[in-house]
């Protein structure tokens, strides 16, 4: 008799009856357990058009979309108008594993568009079907991140922020560094130095120019300086080492999280820098 397409799969309709047809049972329980093994949607689809037994009438019909329904339908095992022809114990257990393979949040949202592929800094995407492990993937060279979970990467950026906020100097441009230092302060150093090794210290020569070459250097410190980098110093001056990660404080100082290889990290500053 022709199957109607509004009964599940595995089932055929008899006179005031539904009952299953043996080989579409026997197919179901096969991929209900081929998936509590371990086997991706992808291979228990596979596996079904390997059978041989299609799920339409005119074709094979048979994709992920199509396992994907039927290891979620309840009516296989709890269904009153259907005899069930997967046990309660294993139509369960696929609810579980699917529950337990769908994606699981990222713990801190603002995360996700800033972590970036230490190959050729693209943007990565978060793949947690595999979660708690987390693996990060580049759709532009292919490179893959991880896996790691999500606090193991939190705990490295919280470590690289604490280690930034103790040296707030490294977050200096290169640019920054070398016009910090001038002639004139180089030659006043000379003068102090040479003054300091001699038997008699006059003070009264030798204070002015320790005051003149603490003037210069903060002089130049401020020219040397830009809005953008005294802004991230700022905020690495008043951040308060805890347990949490500021959000906001992120956002303003941190433009992307690098990941390299071995799951190490660098952290991109605003003004372009990486530590």
């Amino acid at each position: 008799m022709k199957k109607k397409r509004y009964l599940p799969f595995g089932y055929r309709m008899e006179p005031g009856q539904v009952l299953p047809v043996p080989e579409e049972s026997d197919l179901l329980r096969h991929l209900f357990s081929a998936y509590l093994e371990g086997a991706s949607l992808r291979q228990t689809a596979e596996l079904a058009m390997r059978s041989g037994i299609p799920y339409h009438e005119n074709g094979n019909g048979w994709s992920k979309c199509t396992v994907s329904r039927i290891l979620a339908d309840e009516r296989y095992w709890d269904c009153k108008q259907f005899p069930p022809v997967i046990g309660a114990e294993m139509g369960r257990a696929v609810l579980q594993r699917r529950k337990d393979q769908a994606s699981a949040p990222c713990p801190l949202p603002f995360l996700r568009k800033k972590v970036l592929c230490g190959k050729c800094g693209s943007l990565l995407c978060r793949d947690s079907r595999s979660s708690p492990n987390i693996v990060w993937k580049c759709q532009s060279c292919g490179e893959r991140f991880g896996p790691q979970t999500d606090q193991e990467l939190l705990r490295e950026i919280k470590k690289k922020l604490h280690e930034l906020c103790r040296t707030p100097e490294r977050s200096l441009s290169s640019e920054a560094h070398k016009e910090q230092i001038s002639l004139y302060i180089v030659r006043l150093k000379n003068q102090i130095h040479h003054l300091l090794d001699s038997r008699d210290v006059d003070p009264d020569e030798l204070l002015p120019l320790v005051f003149e070459c603490a003037q210069e250097k903060y002089s130049r410190s401020r020219l040397a300086s830009n809005p953008q980098e005294e802004k991230i110093r700022a905020l690495l001056a008043q951040h308060v080492d805890n347990e949490e990660l500021d959000p906001n404080f992120f956002n303003q100082a941190i433009k992307g999280v690098v990941l390299m290889e071995r799951c190490t990290i660098r952290l991109r500053l605003w003004n372009g820098i990486e530590f």
